[in-house]
Formats: C-alpha cells, sequence, structure tokens
C-alpha cells in the first residue's frame, strides 16, 4: 500500500505543476492560466471531456444544482423524454452550462449560440415539423428589422404585421401609398371563384360577382350618357276626350283630358281633365313631339310652357311652340324639336289661340275612328 500511495504522489507531481499564484498545468511546466492543458507528444488523443449525462440523468440530479453549482459544464448526449424546466433549453446534443436556474445551450467562437439560425443557412434540422423554428418560447412578439428599423411583426398571438407593429388581423399590412403588390397571377377557369373585395377600412374579403345587366331592366329606350346605359326618361300620353279652351292673352292654358298615360317610366306626368304638367329626372336634351288636330278660326299655338317663374316672367314661358298666323275650321299642327330642359323646372303641354277652340281626342269618319293628339316627350342626351 505505501508503494502505491508513493506511485501515485509521484505520478501527481509529474502531471501537475503549480505554481506560487495557484495555477494548474497539465503537461507543461508553465501554465498561463488557472488550468492549462497542453497536448503531448503522445499518440493519446488530446482534449477536456465535460461530464457526459443524458437529459433525463441531469433531471434526475436536478436537487443537487444550486447557485453553488453556477457555471457548471455538462455534455448531453441523449434528449429522449420528457424535459424539466430546468432543461427547457436543452433541445439537442451538446454542450450546457448551468446558469443557476436553467441550463444554457454554449455559443460558438463567433458568439452565436450554437442552437440559433446561421446567416449562411443551417443543416441537420428536424424533419418534424415544429421541432425546429424562428421564434420565441414565451409570450414576446417577434420584431424584424432592417437598417435598424422595424419591417414585420408576428405577435405573440399570431397576427403578422408589415408596416405596423399592432397588426389587427392574420395578416395587416400598412403604408402610406399602394401597400400590396401581386404579380405572376393566371386566369381561373373555375366558375366557383369569388372576387376580392376591399372595405373602406382596408380589411380584404370575398364578395360576390354583380349582376350586371347589359340592358337596364325598365320600359324605354336604352342611350348611353357619360360611358353608363340607362333608360331615357319617355312620356308618351293620348287624350281620353276633347278639350275645349278659351282665349288667354297671357298666361295659355294647359291642355287638359291627356289621361291615357301609354309610357312615363320616371312616373312625373300628372294630368287631370282640365290640365297637366311634368318634370323631368335629369338636365338634358329632350325630344318633343306634338300632334295636335285642333279647331279655331284664329291663330293656333301648341308646344312646351315652362311653368316656373323666371326673372321677367313670373307667370312661366314658352319653351318650345309652333303656330300659324290663319286656321281653317279643323287643322292639324304638329311641333317636332329638341330642346334643353332641366330637372328643377315643371314643364306642361299647352295650346294658346286668338279666339277659342277645341281639341278632338279621336279623328272618326265613314271608314272608322281613332285617337288622333299624341303628346312625346324623351330624353337624348
Amino acid at each position: 500500500m505505501r508503494t502505491i500511495k508513493v506511485s501515485l504522489a509521484w505520478m501527481f507531481i509529474w502531471l501537475f505543476t503549480s505554481t506560487i499564484s495557484g495555477q494548474v498545468g497539465i503537461n507543461t511546466q508553465n501554465p498561463q492560466s488557472t488550468l492549462d492543458v497542453s497536448a503531448d507528444n503522445s499518440t493519446v488523443a488530446p482534449g477536456v471531456i465535460a461530464p457526459r449525462q443524458t437529459r433525463q440523468q441531469l433531471i434526475a440530479k436536478a436537487a443537487g444544482y444550486t447557485m453553488n453549482q453556477k457555471g457548471a459544464i455538462v455534455y448531453i448526449t441523449d434528449i429522449s423524454g420528457a424535459g424539466s424546466t430546468a432543461t427547457s433549453n436543452i433541445t439537442q446534443v451538446g454542450y450546457y452550462y448551468y446558469d443557476g436556474s436553467l441550463w444554457q445551450p454554449f455559443t460558438s467562437s463567433s458568439g452565436v449560440s450554437v442552437d440559433s439560425w446561421s446567416t449562411t443557412g443551417n443543416s441537420g434540422l428536424s424533419a418534424t415539423h415544429g421541432n425546429n423554428y424562428l421564434g420565441t418560447t414565451d409570450a414576446v412578439d417577434l420584431v424584424l428589422k432592417t437598417n435598424g428599423t422595424e419591417r414585420m411583426t408576428v405577435t405573440s398571438t399570431g397576427n403578422v404585421g408589415i408596416g405596423t407593429a399592432t397588426p389587427s388581423n392574420k395578416l395587416h399590412i400598412k403604408d402610406t401609398t399602394n401597400p400590396m403588390k401581386i404579380e405572376g397571377l393566371v386566369a381561373s377557369g373555375s366558375t366557383d371563384d369569388r372576387p376580392m373585395v376591399v372595405g373602406l377600412d382596408g380589411t380584404v374579403r370575398t364578395g360576390t360577382f354583380p349582376v350586371v345587366n347589359l340592358v337596364p331592366d325598365d320600359v324605354g329606350t336604352v342611350i348611353a350618357i357619360d360611358g353608363k346605359l340607362l333608360v331615357a326618361q319617355e312620356i308618351t300620353v293620348l287624350m281620353t276626350a276633347d278639350f275645349s279652351f278659351s282665349v288667354s292673352p297671357t298666361v295659355p292654358p294647359a291642355i287638359g283630358n291627356l289621361t291615357n298615360v301609354i309610357i312615363d317610366n320616371k312616373n312625373s306626368f300628372t294630368s287631370n281633365s282640365t290640365t297637366n304638367s311634368f318634370r323631368v329626372e335629369a338636365d338634358g336634351v329632350y325630344l318633343v313631339t306634338m300632334n295636335v288636330q285642333m279647331a279655331t278660326s284664329g291663330q293656333p299655338v301648341i308646344g312646351i310652357w315652362c311653368n316656373t317663374a323666371e326673372v321677367g316672367y313670373p307667370d312661366g314661358k314658352w319653351v318650345a311652340r309652333v303656330n300659324d298666323v290663319a286656321a281653317s275650321v279643323l287643322q292639324t299642327y304638329t311641333l317636332i324639336t329638341a330642346i334643353n330642359m332641366y330637372a328643377s323646372k315643371t314643364y306642361s303641354f299647352r295650346v294658346a289661340g286668338a279666339a277659342a277652340g277645341t281639341i278632338p281626342w279621336k279623328s272618326s269618319g265613314y271608314t272608322g275612328e281613332g285617337p288622333i293628339s299624341f303628346y312625346s316627350l324623351k330624353r337624348l342626351r
């Protein structure tokens, strides 16, 4: 026993050389730090091997690690089995050190964690989805920056913001002008496709394709105004009884009995036995057609009267008319013209003459009879 002790003593003296300051050298007589290990010239593999443990073995010894063991180093050889709070950062085989509460992975010579993503690419990642990832393990947002400026945020709740640090939707893109551009889209032949619509608040949703009527669903003539198809306003009326009028030197009478309404597609025409009036839906040019048979003895006039007072015309005025300086007992007068008319004014079909007269509603004879007086208005543009 004594011989063994002496041999061990000499072996330690040979292996370790301790300076006065407490430095220890292995294979060197001039240690340069607290512990200086140098390789010798033998064929033995040089190096220092830390205690090798599996994660489960380290968990079983958790009670032995306190603040007094802060800085302890181990090499994890296997990570199978469930982890613990202290070993939550042990996610792969390698070196770890104890920081007083958690085991932390070592960093490489460049200062980047061996468990970090490399700027030149990574390899050897787990094929199981979610084992390796870029992100956080706590309820803290993930922020990406370029040139020191925040560009994208992934919140802890899963919302992604580009140009905003507080995204309100799963994908929230914000910029001062045109924040999104998509290139390379191809046409789809599917009849099940739905359009993408953008709300006033910028939220993108699916919509429905509108039903487009190339011919508007209305009665009348289709015209194009300002690039849009619309049904022109039309009024066509016939008389249902004769109308007699008297001489009126200032304001001509509106023609009554225009109660057979053939078309009034904007519901603007009114009439009874003594008068009529109408309005136009929009400012524009309107075609006026009047065909009136009249029995009078002097200077008959038919036309369109503007009922709305104007400066110099407190009772209104003619805006379209045809007249004759003389008349026979029964004469037919026709007015066909186009005039500007305005939605702010009211109009009427009127008649006047130097003598009283009658407008018959029909023409009759031994061969038959039919309506003769015709009144029409249609928008052109």
